[in-house]
């Protein structure tokens, strides 16, 4: 998903600076003119408010299906340096993995699984590009951020290790580091479109008796948001 993103801001635009005083010498067009291009930056986010609204997919257990609920905002200081907080809910349910590994009423599957996730985040904002169709110009921006976040999650190690026939699930909390991709189109002046992918960091035990060991966990989010 990350390559997918790089891609497509990549090799469908023709990518440059975020700033908008950038320069390119194209003086080797010719030998006895001094030729200058000015790449525009036609959306400007110096000192500009942002919200995001969304759905996506976590994948935090081999036997589950969690969707989640997006909700983000931030404000970028500069044109391309910011802060944004967020929150994820997220709804859990057993697959097809799951009922397969426990059809024979023995086997219960180890499964940890999120409830919600909420964090803030250092945003930078390097590149843009610009998509051309037949008659429309689309903008887009690749935006990367790093920081901090909380996670609430459940897990059923008891019943996986045999010691709580109900099969219920603990409650757990996680510190968490994560870092985000994200392209960002920009339909108007206001109105912006978003493909979000986060990977979090945490440390937790898979078994009661283990120590505690790094682990890592995914969201992949398309959201609709507006800026002011």
């Amino acid at each position: 998903m990350k390559s997918i993103i790089c891609h497509l801001v990549f090799l469908l635009s023709a990518t440059a600076h975020a700033v908008t005083d950038d320069y390119y010498n194209f003086k080797w067009l010719s030998t006895d003119k001094n030729i200058f291009a000015l790449q525009q930056k036609f959306f400007s986010k110096k000192r500009s408010f942002y919200a995001n609204f969304g759905l996506g997919k976590n994948n935090t257990s081999g036997f589950q299906d969690t969707t989640g609920l997006h909700i983000s905002g931030g404000f970028f200081f500069t044109e391309t340096w910011g802060i944004e907080g967020f929150y994820h809910a997220y709804s859990n349910s057993n697959n097809d993995t799951y009922e397969k590994v426990s059809s024979d009423g023995l086997t219960i599957p180890n499964v940890r699984r999120f409830k919600s996730t909420n964090g803030f985040s250092v945003v930078y904002s390097p590149f843009y590009g610009k998509l051309n169709t037949f008659n429309k110009i689309l903008y887009m921006e690749l935006i990367v951020g790093a920081g901090i976040s909380k996670i609430s999650a459940e897990n059923n190690i008891a019943a996986f290790e045999g010691t709580d026939p109900t099969n219920s699930y603990e409650v757990e909390s996680f510190g968490a580091l994560h870092y985000k991709l994200q392209l960002r189109l920009n339909v108007t002046k206001h109105i912006l479109f978003n493909m979000d992918y986060y990977t979090y960091y945490y440390s937790a035990k898979n078994r009661s008796a283990e120590e505690e060991v790094l682990q890592s966990a995914t969201d992949i989010i398309f959201s609709a948001g507006f800026t002011l």
